[in-house]
């Protein structure tokens, strides 16, 4: 229930396109219609919209893990 509301909600928003899981939790959007890269779009969320926090790299070696 949760992934499809997820992937319906995704599908809502201008420029974005998401098929519904077939049972993962997992969704992929395609953001081709906005405008921006997908890069462009994981850095604002990093960054300026606070989804996700980036460890230091005092505290983590491997710097590909958020």
């Amino acid at each position: 229930m949760l992934p499809l509301m997820l992937s319906d909600g995704l599908n809502d928003l201008p420029g974005v396109s998401c098929l519904a899981p077939d049972g993962a939790f997992y969704v992929f959007p395609n953001v081709k219609g906005t405008g921006i890269s997908s890069r462009e779009l994981a850095d604002y969320l990093l960054y300026e919209a606070g989804v996700a926090k980036p460890i230091s790299k005092r505290r983590c070696a491997a710097q590909r893990w958020l």
